[in-house]
């Protein structure tokens, strides 16, 4: 039998990968960076035998990305849109971007986290320090499989565990009036969260240097040079030779449908 290593295909990345829907999006990170929005989630799992307890969805600030190669993200474009940035893994575990966990309603995950619900809401008290972890640990949680929230439509029977998901969650102070994120009827009225977007976009945000980007990634080939040159007249963050680098890793959903 040969001693001989046998080379594996990659099944995550050293890059972790954000997407967008639109070109101006894509440009607004790479003025502004990373600001954290509300994101409705399923957390129905983890209520799993509570009396009465039905759908329970609840909205966390947070800014994902993937953990995966870049051969494999094309149902990923499809699905969240065809712009993007990656930026190296190393950057991402500095900012305490961190995996998700993903579970389903009969685990015993979701078992043991459901009775860590009932025993810190045991009484009608203010939240406990237990109940303050819970929330926290939650932010990180998702379903294998559900449908997601996206744009005022819903797509539905998506299998999430695919996406092996990396996620930012801002760390509010007990008091804020966001330290547990918005309630479902909170969440679907649009005033009230724009307003809590706005106001969560100020108080934090993920910061980047150019050398922490791996990759840019456009819908088509003829928005290259248009990016480059609106990176150009960013003022106080991208040199000469930062825009040079930039360009050097710009690449179309185009080229990866076709090329990977």
């Amino acid at each position: 039998m040969s001693s001989a290593s046998v080379s594996l295909p990659a099944l995550s990345a050293n890059s972790l990968y954000h997407f967008t829907n639109s070109f101006d999006n894509l440009l607004s990170i790479l003025k502004e960076e990373f600001r954290p929005r509300f994101c409705l989630e399923d957390v129905s799992l983890l209520f799993a035998g509570m009396p009465s307890a039905g759908k329970q969805e609840w909205a966390v600030p947070m800014v994902c990305f993937c953990d995966l190669p870049l051969s494999q993200t094309s149902f990923h474009l499809s699905v969240y849109g065809d712009y993007g940035i990656g930026l190296t893994k190393d950057w991402g575990k500095k900012n305490g971007i961190a995996p998700v966990l993903y579970s389903y309603p009969e685990s015993i995950l979701s078992a043991k986290l459901s009775a860590m619900i009932r025993a810190a809401t045991g009484t009608h008290e203010e939240p406990s320090d237990p109940l303050n972890d819970f929330y926290d640990l939650m932010c990180f949680i998702k379903p294998y499989e559900g449908d997601l929230w996206r744009e005022e439509r819903v797509i539905p029977n998506l299998r999430f565990y695919n996406e092996r998901e990396w996620r930012f969650v801002p760390q509010l102070p007990a008091g804020d009036e966001y330290r547990f994120g918005l309630t479902n009827a909170e969440f679907r009225n649009e005033k009230r969260r724009k307003a809590a977007n706005r106001a969560i976009s100020e108080r934090s945000r993920i910061s980047f240097e150019p050398n922490d980007i791996k990759y840019l990634i456009v819908r088509r080939e003829d928005e290259i040079v248009p990016l480059i040159k609106e990176v150009e007249t960013i003022k106080g963050k991208y040199s000469y030779d930062d825009v040079r680098l930039l360009f050097s890793r710009l690449i179309s959903a185009e080229q990866i449908r076709s090329d990977f």
